[in-house]
């Protein structure tokens, strides 16, 4: 009964160790960017996204191969990090609000996003809207930040 019950308790032990490795990372869309843009990850992590906009968002993988779903103004999703997967991610609903035909149908709009440039008497085109993107890095270890080398304490303990 006790090599029983030790057995158990070594099974459950492992099961909880594998699972409290695991991370969980929140990151945020807020209109036209992701904070954070990056962030470092393993498989079994968990990364929360948070669309805290104003706006429905889909957020999803850039060759599409996982995807969001829609989400809602202030809603989140839960997306499982797995070893392989696709780690560049945009927001796809923004962009399709972006289309070909919006800007034919905006077509007076664009003419008027060329402007001169009244100091060099040329044209400047106005850059095209930015579309919220961000990426995980898997099995890639965080940046170690350096700070140089530190504040100078003098010996009593001030600066």
């Amino acid at each position: 009964m006790l090599r029983k019950t030790g057995g158990y308790a070594l099974a459950l032990g492992l099961l909880f160790t594998q699972q409290a490795a695991a991370e969980t990372y929140e990151v945020a869309l807020m209109g036209q960017g992701f904070f954070p843009t990056i962030t470092y990850v393993q498989p079994g992590d968990i990364i929360n996204f948070h669309n805290l906009g104003e706006s429905v968002a889909i957020i999803g993988a850039s060759d599409e191969s996982w995807s969001t779903g829609q989400m809602e103004p202030f809603s989140s999703y839960t997306l499982v990090i797995t070893s392989g997967m696709t780690a560049s991610f945009e927001d796809f609903f923004a962009r399709a609000q972006y289309t070909d035909e919006a800007i034919l149908a905006n077509q007076a709009a664009i003419d008027d996003a060329l402007y001169i440039n009244e100091t060099t008497d040329s044209f400047v085109e106005v850059p095209s809207p930015l579309f919220a993107s961000g990426e995980f890095a898997i099995d890639v270890p965080a940046p170690i930040i350096s700070l140089g080398d530190g504040i100078p304490v003098s010996e009593d303990g001030g600066l």
